[in-house]
């Protein structure tokens, strides 16, 4: 098993919140990754790799791995695929993996699982969607698409998707939605794409995207979690990713314009992005208090793009990550706003952003995140004139590296003050006996120590 530790840099200006980078060391090449988070200390990031999905939870103020990755256990090692994750009431947390189920007939049949934990316990498990083939009705739904979990952390959650499969010979997508029982949405089989907000305390609001006969067409549905009936409102206007905000505006992107959707059916520009989001797909998310993030790429870097309830950006866009795993990002406003975007990276590696709604990005410099594990190492060890101390702070501050005989007793500071974050040394050559010595290092509650062996 690999050390656990952490990579951090530091970016923005003085006069605005930070965004902060991480890099975090897994088994296992990461191909995707997904976290949520609360607004405290602790992000929960799940992933997949060639053998399974995983979950850590890493603090973003110290740092450090505080739940060690943990494989989900969903009953065989056929491929998975994590989805989707919010957070729930009490550091609750809720995720949906896709993938294949066991079954003595049919080992390959798409299913869909809820998974909830706490901290970094798992502590159940629900099988939701089963692959259906029903060859009297001559209808046959495959894999479960589009995945999202619409949460509330006091109502609870819905998780929403869209099932694929055929209608006879033709090709067939419709809404799929649970936990509510299913009712009859669609007056065609061609629902493509479906997402969901759901408002305190019993309003689910769904928004689909359809194909009637080659012409798309956009429908916010009103439906609550009671018994009452829907109030669909219809748009022809191939939007996409949309968001119902706080006061109710229905906004949606129709490739880079935003527009605002009356209830009339008629739509207003609310002004143009300079990139074009990713339609449903986990590259993008929205929040009805800020607004729209979604991820584009240019060459190797990794960018995140801003845009508000207004049409405007609360900051230019700028790079988040480098060189990551194709296809493997995704961001999710946490509950405070704030921007994560995970992301696989090679040699097993788990990238982290922490983007505040408001925070500076660069738009050109590459990412070189500094060390962020607190470490002491040295060298040569033993030694007969002098030693190299080299060592790592994650945070800039006031540190003391001090040495020590076998009594505890201090034999000699060898620094004390501030230093910036990042990788430091010095030497020590000792003006005293021979023997066994320990080096400390220490920064607020971090400590380390190395022994080191003196020859004269």
């Amino acid at each position: 098993m690999k050390a656990l530790f952490a990579v951090l840099i530091i970016c923005g200006s003085a006069l605005a919140q930070e965004a902060r980078f991480f890099e975090i060391p897994v088994e296992g090449n990461v191909t995707s990754a997904i976290a949520t988070g609360d607004g405290n200390n602790i992000v929960h990031v799940f992933y997949n790799t060639n053998d399974g999905v995983y979950h850590v939870g890493f603090d973003i103020e110290q740092g450090t791995i505080v739940f060690p990755p943990q494989a989900f256990q969903l009953g065989n090692p056929y491929p998975r695929s994590v989805q989707d994750a919010e957070m729930l009431e009490n550091g609750q947390w809720i995720t949906v993996v896709t993938g294949y189920g066991s079954q003595p007939v049919n080992p390959y049949l798409h299913r869909a699982w809820v998974v909830r934990g706490l901290g970094g316990q798992q502590y159940q498990e629900e099988l939701i969607y089963e692959e259906v083939e029903d060859r009297n009705e001559f209808v046959s739904w495959g894999p479960l698409t589009g995945v999202r979990i619409a949460a509330d952390p006091t109502s609870g959650y819905v998780v929403v998707g869209v099932k694929t499969g055929h209608m006879g010979p033709e090709l067939a997508a419709d809404l799929y939605i649970y936990p509510l029982p299913p009712f009859d949405y669609w007056q065609s089989d061609q629902t493509m794409f479906v997402s969901a907000q759901m408002f305190h305390p019993d309003t689910l609001q769904l928004f689909t995207v359809g194909n009637l006969f080659g012409t798309g067409y956009d429908e916010v549905d009103l439906r609550c979690l009671s018994a009452c009936e829907p109030t669909p409102i219809f748009w022809e206007s191939y939007a996409s990713i949309p968001l119902i905000t706080r006061g109710r505006q229905t906004l949606a992107f129709s490739d880079n314009r935003l527009l605002r959707l009356n209830s009339d059916g008629s739509m207003d520009s609310l002004g143009t992005t300079q990139h074009t989001p990713e339609s449903w797909e986990r590259g993008c998310d929205m929040h009805p208090d800020f607004g729209f993030a979604f991820l584009t790429s240019d060459g190797l870097a990794l960018q995140l793009v801003r845009v508000d309830t207004l049409g405007n950006s609360p900051a230019s866009f700028g790079i988040v990550g480098w060189n990551t795993m194709p296809n493997s990002a995704t961001v999710n406003f946490a509950s405070n706003g704030d921007l994560l975007v995970a992301y696989g990276l090679s040699d097993s590696l788990l990238g982290l952003a922490v983007v505040p709604w408001d925070a500076p990005l660069s738009a050109s410099d590459r990412i070189d995140p500094l060390p962020m594990s607190f470490s002491l190492s040295s060298f040569p060890n033993p030694f007969n004139s002098s030693v190299k101390l080299e060592y790592e702070i994650a945070k800039a501050g006031e540190i003391e590296l001090a040495v020590f005989n076998t009594l505890g007793q201090k034999v000699e500071t060898l620094f004390a003050g501030n230093r910036l974050a990042g990788k430091h040394s010095l030497t020590w050559s000792p003006n005293t006996s021979s023997g066994v010595y320990f080096v400390k290092l220490a920064s607020g509650k971090l400590q380390e120590s190395r022994k080191i062996l003196y020859l004269r």
